[in-house]
């Protein structure tokens, strides 16, 4: 059975975007705090996006060289990326929807401070 480079060096080449998705880090931490501030989860959904684009992109390569090499291997590897893909893509959707209902809270806030200030007037 000859193994092909091209299948190994992709799985090689694997590895970069996926330590830099490690380095970035999944903002796991952001996601469980009851109500974080603004600024916390702008940040947290930056970096989310950089952390699920290089994951997946590293798990692309991966299968691709699994593929090339054993390819009943690669079709496993296929369906894992889109797994993996689709439960980052969840927790990116949960951060979103975290800053959506925290700039609600703020608006509503400053909606209450401002009827406060005209009832003051009147």
């Amino acid at each position: 059975m000859d193994v092909s480079p091209a299948g190994i060096y992709l799985i090689l080449t694997a590895v970069i975007p996926i330590f830099y998705a490690e380095w970035t880090g999944w903002p796991g931490d952001i996601i469980k705090k009851v109500e974080p501030p603004i600024y916390e989860l702008e940040e947290a959904i930056e970096r989310s996006f950089k952390y699920m684009v290089s994951m997946t992109f590293g798990l692309i390569l991966i299968s691709m060289g699994m593929t090339i090499v054993v390819p009943w291997i690669g079709y496993v590897w296929w369906a894992i990326t889109g797994i993996v893909v689709l439960w980052l893509r969840h927790g990116r959707e949960q951060l979103k929807l975290k800053l959506q209902e925290a700039r609600m809270k703020e608006a509503v806030a400053k909606g209450v401070e401002i009827g406060m200030k005209k009832a003051k007037e009147v």
